[in-house]
C-alpha cells in the first residue's frame, strides 16, 4: 500500500507542478508567498480527493523537505473546500485538477 500512496501522491505533485506552472522551490517550502501556499492547499485537497489519510500526506511532504502537521493539512483542506463553495473560479480550477486523477 506504501508503493500505491507514494505514486498517487507523485501524481498529485505533478498535476500541480504542471498545471500551476509551480516549482519545487516553491511547493516544498514554508514560503508564505500566495502561489506556495495555495499549491501547497491544492495539493493537500488532491492527495485527500485520492483517498490519501493526512497522516501519509504528512509523511510524503516531510520526504519532500517540509515538515506539516496532519492538524495543518485538514485545515487547509477545508480552506479550499470554503474557496470552492464560495468563488465559481477556484471551483473551475479544483474541478480541472481533479479530472486529471
Amino acid at each position: 500500500m506504501k508503493l500505491v500512496n507514494k505514486i498517487k501522491f507523485e501524481r498529485c505533485v505533478n498535476i500541480i507542478r504542471e498545471h500551476l506552472e509551480v516549482n519545487d522551490n516553491i511547493l516544498f517550502s514554508n514560503t508564505r508567498s500566495m502561489d506556495g501556499v495555495d499549491a501547497r492547499h491544492t495539493l493537500y485537497k488532491l492527495c485527500s480527493q485520492s483517498s490519501i489519510r493526512n497522516n501519509v500526506i504528512s509523511k510524503h511532504m516531510e520526504e519532500k523537505g517540509i515538515k506539516v502537521s496532519d492538524s495543518n493539512i485538514s485545515a487547509s483542506i477545508k480552506r479550499i473546500n470554503k474557496l470552492i463553495s464560495d468563488d465559481k473560479d477556484w471551483a473551475d480550477v479544483i474541478n480541472k485538477l481533479e479530472n486529471y486523477l
